[in-house]
């Protein structure tokens, strides 16, 4: 878990976006869940869902998201799920307070509220690893400059 801490840093979650909109992407979940699973090698599997085959992901529905997107993020070990897409996104829309994290514990009881209220029913997740997009192939730079600065990063908690 010690090095998954990286994706709860907000200086780290700001650099993953900006490498990702540096040549004019957009900050979107399949590319951040691509760069999770170069970083975090075979551990990772990449999921996804559509709103309409999993309504019980609440989160999505009171964004007012069409019920025909859906949403991807990777999980580390089949317990966590790492996403930092979901880290400046508010949850609170009323208040602006925003989710300030990125990693969620499957079989910790405290996460499973929050987890069901964004991810639904893991049930109706659809693995996708072998269809995604390799990061390194989409941002050949920016992979190698995220490779570096997880490790610095990486090496500051130990």
């Amino acid at each position: 878990m010690r090095s998954l801490n990286v994706y709860n840093i907000p200086t780290f979650v700001k650099i993953l976006e900006d490498i990702i909109q540096e040549d004019g992407s957009s900050y979107i979940c399949s590319y951040v869940a691509s760069a999770i699973k170069m970083l975090e090698g075979d551990n990772i599997k990449i999921y996804g869902f559509s709103q309409k085959e999993n309504p019980e992901s609440k989160y999505f529905y009171d964004i007012n998201e069409d019920p025909d997107e859906g949403h991807h993020f990777a999980v580390y070990n089949n317990r966590y799920i790492i996403d930092p897409w979901i880290y400046n996104n508010y949850k609170d829309y009323k208040t602006k307070k925003i989710f300030g994290r990125s990693v969620f514990d499957i079989k910790n009881p405290k996460d499973l509220p929050l987890i069901k209220y964004i991810y639904g029913n893991p049930k109706k997740w659809t693995d996708i690893s072998n269809r995604s997009d390799k990061f390194e192939s989409l941002f050949p730079e920016g992979a190698t400059k995220l490779k570096k600065i997880k490790n610095k990063c990486n090496a500051d908690f130990t």
